[in-house]
């Protein structure tokens, strides 16, 4: 979900709570909602691909996050004295996915940094959202190691091992391992 124009529009002025409902929440919940509108509506809510049998149904264990600013010194110059950036808006968004999924998303917060102190090849485009350098990576290792167990006849059988890590700067925040289907 981008912060612009979903927390703030593109003056950097705090969207009203409907506008932050309309283009965030709604569509989230339901695409089809009169009410959602905006960059992230689509044919697919997060709501659906929650559901069992679906993408991040339960049996599948989903883990989510939600990755935000932290309130950085020129907010609190401008009276912003919470932790987060969009402290009420993040609780708002949270309650709201915990409301669909049955759990509570993990908060991280992380420093902005301008475009120009980020790493990477290509800065970010000017529009149609400004940049501020953050970076979240999901790391996929699907031939991370082999376990052998006894098998049915006798013979070792082979699991394939799989992990993911999501990293937010520079620093771990949460990795798991998994079974991964294995071909010989």
């Amino acid at each position: 979900m981008p912060e612009t124009p979903i927390f703030e529009n593109d003056q950097h002025v705090e969207q009203d709570h409907e506008t932050f409902y309309g283009l965030g929440i709604a569509p989230m919940r339901d695409p089809r909602d009169p009410s959602a509108s905006g960059p992230i509506r689509s044919g697919i809510s997060l709501g659906r691909i929650l559901r069992r049998g679906e993408m991040m149904g339960p049996e599948h264990d989903p883990h989510l996050f939600i990755v935000t600013p932290n309130t950085d010194a020129s907010a609190r110059e401008r009276g912003i004295q919470t932790p987060l950036r969009w402290q009420q808006k993040v609780e708002v968004l949270s309650q709201s996915i915990e409301e669909l999924s049955g759990q509570r998303p993990q908060i991280v917060g992380y420093e902005r940094r301008p475009r120009y102190e980020t790493t990477g090849q290509f800065p970010t485009q000017t529009r149609p959202y400004a940049g501020w350098g953050a970076r979240a990576i999901v790391e996929v290792d699907m031939n991370d190691d082999l376990l052998e167990v006894p098998g049915e006849s006798g013979a070792a059988d082979s699991i394939s091992l799989a992990s993911w890590r999501l990293w937010v700067e520079d620093e771990p925040i949460h990795a798991e391992t998994f079974c991964a289907p294995y071909d010989p």
